[in-house]
């Protein structure tokens, strides 16, 4: 197994561990209740909130080297488990895709359903990792830019209505 195996490994460990945490927390809430329409508002609101701030901060973010491809350097420095730990770390981070799915999971009705939602975001995010040596051209080309935040942007405000709607039945049955 190579490095970004290695880092991989991390990210899925994390992704799983979400996975599981917000299963048990959405099955802890009652979905259909006034409670669940509550906490689903709220997180869709703040998923909303995490796009939005994703798209923005792509139209105002600088050119930087990304930190996955210096791992060599890094676990020479910090070993296999550092690498790991950085890919733990790098796949928590709190991004809006992120919190569109632990919002998915929590509502997935328990933490299999969850653990099983988590392990396809790593499937589908892990795909963007493996050709790194694509990813300087890729992110010279404006339009996968542009593409990608307008995604953001669409997913923002689906769940900018999802939420509001959510809580304002919430408030208005109350």
């Amino acid at each position: 197994m190579g490095l970004l195996g290695v880092f991989l490994g991390g990210r899925l460990g994390g992704y799983l561990a979400v996975g599981l945490l917000v299963g048990l927390a959405g099955r802890a809430v009652d979905p259909k209740g006034a409670g669940g329409m509550l906490v689903e508002g709220l997180a869709s609101l703040a998923a909303a909130l995490l796009l939005a701030l994703q798209a923005w901060g792509g139209l105002r973010r600088r050119r930087t080297p990304c930190a996955v491809s210096k791992g060599a350097a890094f676990e020479r420095r910090f070993g296999l488990a550092g690498l790991a730990l950085l890919g733990l770390v790098t796949g928590l981070s709190p991004c809006g895709p992120f919190a569109a799915v632990a919002l998915r999971g929590a509502q997935s009705g328990g933490p299999v359903p969850a653990v099983l939602l988590f392990a396809l975001f790593f499937v589908g995010t892990a795909v963007w990792l493996l050709p790194l040596g694509l990813a300087g051209a890729l992110r010279r080309w404006e339009a996968v830019a542009h593409v990608a935040r307008l995604t953001l942007v669409v997913l923002a405000l689906h769940y900018a209505y999802v939420g509001s709607v959510l809580l304002l039945a919430r408030f208005h049955h109350a």
